[in-house]
């Protein structure tokens, strides 16, 4: 508030709802009105090397094997899928709890749900969308935008000269940069 800066928050991957409705209150109360809230589902969920990645997977297969569950309404018996698509539920399902405390009219205007997948993959990403759209309705009505980790990078391990000069270090980066731009610039 201060700095008048946007703020970016991330729900814990086991926040349950009561949880999500007191944060979402709380911004509400206390966020000022001049400012906006980006909301995203835990952080790199997709990446199997953080416990969220693995509560997330768990949920999902837990949900499916409970029955009902529209993760594998399609007949899909892919687990991994149902983990991607358990992260567009739980977002969109967030989303609906900031409605419920802010308003319907307040999604994608002060309160901004982003679609986190890995750039690397961008089935994590297409399984999520796809999974929303076919079970409720268009994404863009719970969802502000995708947003992908696009890591910039020198190259392999093996192309790295460890006698590179700082000229050469920032022209590796910036061709990694240029080429993760060209890529979002196509991005549909």
């Amino acid at each position: 508030n201060q700095l008048q800066k946007n703020i970016w928050i991330n729900i814990p991957v086991n926040a349950n709802d009561a949880y999500v409705t007191q944060l979402a209150a709380l911004l509400k109360s206390t966020l000022d009105p001049n400012l906006i809230v980006y909301v995203e589902y835990s952080n790199e969920v997709w990446n199997g090397i953080f416990t969220q990645s693995k509560d997330n997977f768990n949920a999902a297969v837990a949900e499916v094997n409970a029955g009902g569950s529209p993760l594998n309404a399609d007949g899909d018996t892919n687990p991994y899928y149902w983990g991607w698509r358990r992260v567009a539920e739980r977002l969109k399902q967030i989303s609906d709890l900031f409605a419920g405390v802010w308003g319907q009219s307040a999604i994608n205007a002060r309160v901004r749900c982003v679609l986190a997948a890995q750039y690397a993959n961008p089935l994590v990403l297409q399984e999520g969308l796809e999974f929303i759209d076919r079970t409720y309705g268009a994404p863009s009505r719970f969802f502000y935008a995708a947003a992908e980790a696009p890591y910039i990078a020198m190259g392999s391990i093996d192309q790295t000269d460890p006698n590179m000069t700082s000229d050469e270090i920032i022209s590796h980066l910036q061709g990694s940069a240029t080429s993760n731009a060209q890529r979002y610039s196509t991005f549909e």
